[in-house]
Parts: C-alpha cells; sequence; structure tokens
C-alpha cells in the first residue's frame, strides 16, 4: 500500500483529499496542518508521496521544500503541489526545488490520480 502525506492547512480540503485517496483501497493516507508538522512526520514515516499546500500557517510549502531538500534522505520523495496560488514566481520557484508536478485547486479527482498514478 502506497503511503501519501498531505499537506494542507484548509481541513475542509485534506479531509475530502484523504477520503477519496482512501477509497481507492490503494494509499495509506496521513496529514499535516503546515510544513512543520510534515518534517515532524518524515521523522517517524517516510511517505511514497507528499501532497503539498503552498500558502500555510507556521511553515510554507516553499519553507518546507527548502528545508527537505537540504536533507539528503528526504530527496528522493516525490512532491505534488497543490494550491490556488497562480503566482508564475512562486510555480518556478516550487520547480526549482524539484517538485514533481504542480496543480492549481480545485482540481478534480480524476485528474489527481492521474498525476498520482504518474509519480508513484
Amino acid at each position: 500500500m502506497k503511503k501519501v502525506l498531505v499537506v494542507d492547512d484548509s481541513a475542509a480540503f485534506s479531509l475530502m483529499l484523504q477520503k477519496a485517496l482512501l477509497m481507492r483501497g490503494e494509499f495509506k493516507v496521513d496529514t499535516a496542518k503546515n510544513g512543520q508538522e510534515a518534517l515532524d512526520h518524515l521523522k517517524e514515516d517516510i511517505p511514497n508521496l507528499i501532497m503539498l499546500d503552498i500558502e500555510m500557517p507556521v511553515m510554507g510549502g516553499i519553507e518546507f521544500l527548502e528545508a527537505i531538500r537540504k536533507d539528503i534522505s528526504y530527496n528522493d520523495i516525490p512532491i505534488m503541489v497543490m494550491t490556488s496560488n497562480k503566482s508564475r514566481e512562486i510555480i518556478q520557484k516550487a520547480v526549482s526545488l524539484g517538485v514533481s508536478d504542480y496543480m492549481l485547486k480545485p482540481a478534480n479527482m480524476q485528474t489527481i490520480y492521474e498525476k498520482i498514478s504518474k509519480i508513484i
């Protein structure tokens, strides 16, 4: 079973994504409300995929990406950014930090499944 870590401060979005992925029967899904919670989670369990929001309190997505890219033990984890932020600068920064994919919210679940299938 593939492990997915959803990192998003929107409880509603995280819950919707978690339920949709669990219904597929092929994923174990954990959640974190911000980048710091995600970093703490990584000390306990390494997921097969991180689905990451950009704009979050405490530690945002870009800060999280910068932090984990400094640690070689996390370099192989694919990261899919899912955000409502359409800033070209932010997209370029995320891509420069090695994200596997970048999606704008809202996104339909079929598209999300297809992108996940290509990544893991």
